[in-house]
């Protein structure tokens, strides 16, 4: 390792992050140091660096990112070798990804197979690991079953879609503000901004959607994955079957959303929560495997867009502006 060491570093909350330079750091017992060469920014990067997470704030000064790839620097007694590629995840708020050089939980790595491009591997494991939880783990979604993705113009949600087909749903439909990008998706879509541009209300809108949900699905639908929550949610619940399951992981669309005591217990239908902060690293890592597989063989993939770490504050700038596109910080450029 470099005597010194490059990161991005918040310096306070509510700030942009700005190139560092330092000593290397030392790693706690478990921890792996690794050689980052890929590292991507997340939406709930800036929500942490707000100082408004509801899991508390980071130490200042922070480096942000909660996943990366890189290589290992030198052998361990936890089964890693030296030059071993993997993916790694940083938990909650601890000092982040965007650095030349980390320490990552032994528990956090994931070997990326040969044929993943390190970049690619970076901007799906999150994204694509999330999506694959809520369809297998907690949707127990079944070969055949009608699956409704909410909020696929998000990376979460189009990653979603792509992995409900491969599993082998019967139909798939995804649901987003807009269909640009979703040209590659193979699977049926709603924009909601063109199905509401002429909606008279909440009320309206929420009829509209559930209306075109059960016509794209022809039927009524097994299994709701939920970004957004809010309207989308509720209409989206009122197409459900006897004995749907939804699966939220966000609440972009709204913080709140209602249902009927009648639709729940009429129909016994089951909402469930997910938080990867709940899977344990092992299962987290089975499914990212899974997913890495689907994306070396060119089946899922997430858009993104790479910076240098030397523009590190436009990555940062750009997180956010298009939900359909990933951040991806790669560390072997210059410029």
């Amino acid at each position: 390792m470099k005597a010194t060491v490059r990161s991005a570093v918040i310096a306070e909350f509510g700030a942009p992050p700005a190139l560092r330079e330092g000593p290397p750091t030392t790693g706690k017992e478990g921890a792996v140091e690794l050689r980052v060469i890929a590292a991507s920014f997340n939406p709930v990067d800036r929500l942490i660096t707000s100082g408004r997470w509801y899991a508390g704030k980071p130490e200042l000064p922070y480096v942000p990112g909660r996943e990366g790839v890189g290589y290992v620097v030198s052998s361990s007694p936890h089964g890693w070798n030296s030059g071993d590629l993997v993916y790694f995840r940083t938990q909650g708020i601890e000092q982040g990804s965007m650095a030349e050089q980390v320490h990552a939980h032994v528990g956090n790595l994931v070997a990326v197979p040969d044929g993943l491009a390190p970049e690619v591997a970076a901007a799906v494991g999150f994204v694509g690991t999330t999506a694959a939880l809520a369809l297998g783990l907690r949707g127990a979604m079944r070969a055949g079953e009608r699956v409704v993705v909410l909020g696929a113009t998000g990376s979460v949600g189009r990653a979603g879609a792509q992995i409900a087909a491969e599993l082998g749903a019967g139909t798939v439909v995804a649901v987003g503000r807009s269909a640009v990008g979703w040209n590659d998706l193979r699977c049926s879509y709603l924009a909601t901004d063109e199905l509401w541009r002429d909606a008279a209300d909440d009320a309206d809108r929420r009829n509209l959607l559930r209306e075109a949900i059960l016509d794209a699905t022809d039927g009524p639908v097994d299994l709701v994955i939920d970004t957004v929550w809010g309207l989308p949610a509720e209409a989206a619940a009122g197409a459900l079957a006897q004995g749907g399951r939804m699966v939220n992981l966000g609440s972009s669309a709204g913080a709140e959303a209602t249902f009927s005591s009648e639709l729940l217990r009429g129909r016994s239908l089951d909402l469930r929560g997910h938080t990867n902060a709940s899977i344990a690293p092992q299962v987290f890592g089975d499914y990212c495997q899974q997913v890495f597989a689907l994306a070396r063989d060119g089946r899922v993939a997430v858009p993104f867009e790479t910076f240098s770490l030397a523009n590190v504050g436009s990555a940062w700038n750009r997180v956010g502006l298009s939900p359909t596109t990933k951040v991806v910080v790669d560390l072997r450029r210059e410029n």
